[in-house]
């Protein structure tokens, strides 16, 4: 039997409400077992990362529609905050570098953005639990802003990689300020 992926997992632990969390998880991961029994290869886990996502949406709407977004917001706008200062002083360090290459900045600035958006989202989850879900999709959405806007400036790996490690760094974060505050999570996996 193949497990449903286990980022996308995570990421509804941080994002879905600990009283609805066991319920909808157990559900999905359900789901995606028996359609991982029929589907194409990869089709299974494309249908969990979109359930995730869709939940992801519905519950931050639902949280906006309490009034409740205005708190998230701004413990994701602190963490990226934090994460932009990080990445401007990486930045700057590197002008004073000798000349390097296209590609030997793009490492040096992923090397930097990784840790800073680990350290952005454990920052948001500290200011408000489940912020760090919030903060990988405005990460996944300035990353796709800056693919669409940067063009063949910078090489398309590296644009990508933007998309991919900066919501992963967040989630991350989110992940072990969660495991801090809550150590049951542990148990889990």
């Amino acid at each position: 039997m193949r497990r449903p992926p286990r980022l996308a997992t995570r990421f509804l632990d941080l994002v879905v409400p600990a009283r609805d969390r066991d319920v909808l998880v157990g559900d999905l991961v359900e789901e995606h077992a028996l359609l991982a029994l029929t589907a194409r290869r990869g089709g299974a886990a494309w249908w969990y990362w979109s359930q995730a996502l869709r939940t992801a949406a519905s519950l931050l709407w639902a949280g906006a529609r309490r009034g409740q977004w205005l708190k998230t917001l701004g413990a994701v706008l602190a963490g990226y905050l934090v994460v932009n200062l990080i990445v401007m002083g990486g930045d700057i360090a590197m002008s004073r570098l000798p000349r390097a290459g296209e590609q030997v900045y793009a490492v040096l600035s992923l090397a930097i953005g990784f840790p800073a958006m680990v350290l952005g989202g454990y920052l948001a989850a500290r200011l408000r639990r489940r912020a760090a879900g919030a903060l990988a999709v405005l990460a996944a959405v300035m990353g796709v802003v800056s693919l669409l806007a940067t063009g063949p400036a910078a090489p398309i790996w590296y644009q990508l990689a933007l998309i991919v490690v900066g919501p992963a760094g967040a989630l991350l974060g989110g992940h072990i300020r969660a495991r801090r505050m809550w150590p049951s999570l542990r148990e889990r996996g």
